[in-house]
């Protein structure tokens, strides 16, 4: 894979350990991420969509898009999430106050004895934790080429019903014969993976990426997807996204949540959430870069800040070389832009 030239390697981190054969890809199309002034005109897009019914691409065309970037500075403020706005106030003081009574690690999440959840687990004032219980566990079954493989990524939920992850997590090859079977498990803290026989999950109706994106080895900027659930999460935590810049450079520290493979390396088939926190080192037109620690299987998940505001979607690790040495490495994820920032905002007003 080394040459002499200097090149980069983007490795995807869906990918976990295989319980048949393959490995997963992904593809679509969608939408020009470009980032123009932000202004109070309404704004047309055109999304790559996947059914999940009928296992068809399609582009579907947005027009007259609200310009939300132009009038609010996270999700948050949107008039479909007024009503949680005391829930997520009580949801942070509480577990707050839990991280203060050392009821909730820093490091591992919970621990194994809350196993899978029906309902959001609760710190020990009997609050939904935030930002954990917004982080969702998928389970993917992939068909390429007539092998089958399963594997393990993360999602995140911006709303009851839509979640956000990288498009190579949900989406399969455009013009082939690929499919992916996705199961999304909320509340599977700190316990062994879900497995077939576990049912407390919810599928995927459709999910929108955008035009650029191509598979999985793409320009991880674009490796984005939004997702539409087939019920409601509820009494859950929905992350603020946010795509302002000065809050990304502000040198403050920075966290991926996820679903990586153990990171002790004894058990691969352990699915657990972790958090790992780093500092933001490059800012691209749609990429962040980061030194957070992160896996296979961490592909999907929120790269938060101050407040649990989400400003990226996990989902790569670069390895540089020059002559055969590795001179540099970081890990990324797609930034949240003005432009995808408008249609996260839109998806959740849509399905509210």
């Amino acid at each position: 894979m080394k040459r002499t030239l200097k090149q980069i390697f983007a490795y995807t981190l869906t990918l976990c350990f295989i319980f048949v054969f393959a490995s997963s890809v992904g593809a679509v199309d969608g939408i020009s991420d470009t980032i123009d002034a932000i202004s109070h005109n309404n704004k047309s897009y055109q999304l790559s969509y996947y059914d999940y019914t009928t296992n068809q691409h399609s582009l579907v065309t947005f027009n007259n898009v609200p310009n939300y970037a132009a009038t609010t500075t996270t999700t948050h403020e949107l008039n479909s999430l007024h009503q949680y706005a005391r829930q997520f106030e009580l949801m942070e003081e509480s577990t707050i106050l839990s991280q203060n009574e050392n009821t909730i690690s820093p490091n591992i999440i919970f621990d194994s004895k809350y196993g899978f959840l029906p309902h959001a687990p609760l710190t020990a004032l009997g609050t939904p934790t935030t930002p954990y219980s917004g982080v969702m566990c998928l389970r993917i079954v992939d068909t390429i080429d007539g092998s089958v493989t399963t594997n393990y990524a993360t999602g995140f939920l911006v709303s009851p019903n839509v979640m956000v992850t990288a498009a190579h997590c949900v989406i399969p090859a455009k013009g082939t014969s690929d499919r992916k079977d996705v199961r999304v498990y909320p509340f599977t803290h700190q316990a062994a993976s879900p497995d077939s026989t576990n049912n407390d999950y919810l599928t995927i109706v459709g999910a929108y990426c955008p035009n650029e994106y191509q598979n999985r080895l793409s320009d991880s900027g674009y490796d984005w997807a939004i997702v539409k659930l087939s019920g409601s999460i509820n009494n859950a935590y929905y992350f603020p996204c946010s795509y302002a810049v000065a809050d990304i450079m502000n040198n403050a520290a920075f966290q991926t949540l996820g679903y990586p493979r153990d990171a002790q390396g004894t058990d691969t088939s352990d699915y657990y959430l972790y958090a790992s926190i780093g500092l933001v080192t490059n800012l691209t037109s749609n990429q962040i870069h980061h030194d957070a620690n992160t896996n296979d299987g961490n592909s999907g998940g929120p790269f938060t800040g101050p407040h649990n505001i989400c400003y990226g979607i996990t989902n790569a690790e670069y390895l540089i070389y020059e002559n055969d040495v590795l001179i540099n490495q970081y890990n990324c994820s797609a930034r949240i832009t003005a432009d995808l920032y408008n249609e996260i905002c839109y998806m959740i007003e849509v399905y509210a």
